[in-house]
């Protein structure tokens, strides 16, 4: 044994518990017992991530003893009891064990704390929950609610951002009576949709409509009933014009309809059959119709504008280097004509007109999960004036509804809505925990705790939504709230966090908020693009599996809605039970931490 490395560890390990019992914010004496035991190993988990100790973590290595990399719930007692060691080690006692959390109790605390999302487990092995957001059909389906269930689903999630109160309520219906016809104790969670920062509603034009095979023979359509359209052609899978009842009921076997496409090439079409409702015609070639083109039969001076054209949003497409304005409230996004003469290409609208006032020259500025990116070049309090420095090469089309990222931009906005509030109360009796998205700081934590207050919900569930840059500086602080709340818990909104702070910088991350909740016996959810694949085309990649396999880490993890629910949730439930069966991952180095660093 090694008594000279044995001395230097039991001295650096004593001044790092120094430095760590003497930091703290506040006394926390009007806490209950569990969240100030909770509050004071948060703050001595932030102090001990200021400091560097992975040289003393290789000498700990040597010796055999634990390198702390895994004592983030009980910090304080995990020092006393390799303290302790090393004084054997010494011949010596070591007597100064002051820290009423210990590992026993750490784990009590946690346990309490995963009540929020169900506590049985079906067995010793799975412990990770899931959650599964339900789509708008879910509503009418009391079937497939209850397939999810039996199969695995420990929560179903109501996302706000669809749907009304209506299929909030139907679905919630459903759910409680399974539980008490059924025996299940599955939780509703409801998402609130937050201050939705999205692009606008885009200027609409005539889409053409195309016809008939390039030289080849087609059937083709033609009827008078708009209503029926759809209907037919989904049905038969053949091309549906529509056109005046007058034209249709004139038109007889072997007439010639001419017409001029949009293209000017002269084009016709042969009537084989007709009827009262419908009209068989053959085409021999390709044609693209507008709202300019018109049929006609020359021999029965007939003629007949088109009915069916359908009206899509302008492809706004940009390029590196196009400069787009984007306006608070905009109507309708278009494209610039370039006679106009405007030093940009493309104009849309902001939902907020809020943000603006929060935005700074060269700030960032991502559209549509991050597929374009610009930087801001002019500024004002209506609008900005973005140059884009990165797309595909191809061009990115912009469109309606997707999502803008202002990640260098500090915005002061409340992370609940008045929308949300609105929305909150027509379920505020069926909803077991409630998620806020958009979470930046405390205050929004108790907004929400305020309003369930007053509404005598205050036991209710709080999920605080970690997807800005903002909410990763504010992290501890927004734990402080939740640990006072005792019902609550952490997701890792990995869509948009990725966005705010890099797509190179989320692995790391999203460990970094892992170890910072576990301090904090705040439990957490794994969010977005879980086996994204498996849902959508009954197929994962490689990548999602080890990515589902990492997720056990948290307490629960998200899936979205999509067409391979019941499959997705068999496979996550494999992936967990053999993760769970697994040891512990290796020790971890601990660093200085950049994003919580505590000053001295």
């Amino acid at each position: 044994m090694d008594l000279e490395l044995v001395d230097e560890c039991f001295v650096e390990l004593k001044e790092v518990k120094k430095k760590i019992k003497s930091y703290s914010k506040s006394s926390h004496e009007n806490k209950s017992d569990y969240s100030r035991l909770s509050l004071v190993n948060l703050e001595q988990y932030l102090k001990l991530r200021s400091m560097d100790i992975t040289l003393l973590q290789e000498k700990l290595v040597k010796l055999g003893l634990s390198t702390l990399g895994r004592s983030h719930p009980y910090i304080l007692d995990t020092i006393n009891q390799v303290l302790i060691i090393l004084a054997k080690l010494k011949n010596q006692e070591y007597n100064e064990i002051d820290n009423p959390l210990n590992y026993d109790l750490a784990m009590k605390i946690i346990s309490e704390r995963l009540r929020i999302y169900g506590f049985k487990h079906e067995s010793k092995f799975a412990k990770t929950k899931i959650m599964v957001t339900l789509p708008s059909s879910a509503s009418i389906q009391p079937e497939f609610i209850e397939d999810i269930c039996f199969n695995g689903a420990d929560i179903l999630r109501i996302n706000s951002a669809h749907d009304s109160s209506k299929e909030w309520i139907q679905m919630s219906e459903i759910i409680k009576k399974l539980n008490i016809e059924k025996g299940l104790e599955t939780k509703i969670y409801f998402d609130l949709a937050g201050p939705k920062i999205r692009t606008t509603g885009i200027k609409k034009v005539i889409h053409p409509l195309k016809i008939g095979k390039k030289k080849s023979k087609t059937i083709i359509h033609l009827i008078s009933n708009p209503l029926e359209l759809s209907k037919k052609q989904e049905q038969s899978g053949i091309d549906q014009i529509v056109v005046s009842n007058t034209f249709l009921e004139s038109c007889e076997k072997g007439d010639k309809i001419q017409f001029i496409d949009c293209r000017d090439k002269k084009r016709k079409l042969e009537v084989i059959e007709s009827d009262k409702e419908m009209v068989v015609c053959q085409s021999n070639d390709t044609a693209y119709l507008d709202s300019n083109t018109s049929f006609q039969i020359k021999s029965k001076k007939l003629k007949s504008s088109i009915y069916n054209f359908m009206e899509v949003p302008q492809e706004i497409r940009v390029y590196n280097g196009n400069k787009i304005l984007i306006r608070a409230e905009l109507e309708e996004g278009h494209l610039v004509e370039v006679e106009e003469n405007l030093p940009y290409q493309a104009i849309i609208g902001c939902s907020s007109k809020d943000v603006f006032q929060f935005i700074k020259l060269e700030d960032r500025v991502f559209i549509d999960d991050g597929k374009i990116e610009c930087r801001v070049i002019e500024q004002s309090t209506t609008e900005i004036l973005c140059e884009v420095t990165r797309s595909k090469d191809k061009g990115v089309v912009i469109k309606e509804e997707k999502g803008i990222n202002f990640p260098d931009s500090d915005l002061q906005l409340k992370a609940i809505t008045e929308e949300d509030l609105i929305n909150l109360k027509s379920v505020l009796d069926y909803v077991d925990i409630i998620g806020i998205s958009f979470c930046q700081t405390k205050e929004d934590i108790e907004d929400l705790q305020n309003f369930l207050i007053e509404n005598q919900k205050a036991h209710l569930g709080i999920v605080a939504k970690v997807e800005t840059k903002k909410s990763v500086t504010n992290l501890p602080g927004i734990l402080k709230a939740l640990i006072n709340h005792n019902h609550s818990g952490i997701m890792i909104a990995r869509g948009d966090l990725a966005i705010e702070v890099g797509f190179e910088n989320l692995s790391v991350l999203q460990e970094e908020i892992l170890n910072l909740c576990e301090a904090a016996h705040i439990p957490v959810i794994y969010a977005t693009q879980v086996l994204e694949n498996k849902m959508k085309t009954n197929l994962p990649s490689r990548a999602e599996i080890t990515d589902a396999a990492f997720a056990q880490r948290a307490d629960c993890i998200m899936l979205n809605k999509g067409t391979y629910a019941i499959d997705t949730i068999i496979i996550l439930k494999s992936i967990l039970r053999q993760m769970h069966k697994l040891f512990k991952k290796n020790r971890q180095l601990l660093t200085i931490e950049p994003h919580w660093t505590v000053k001295e």
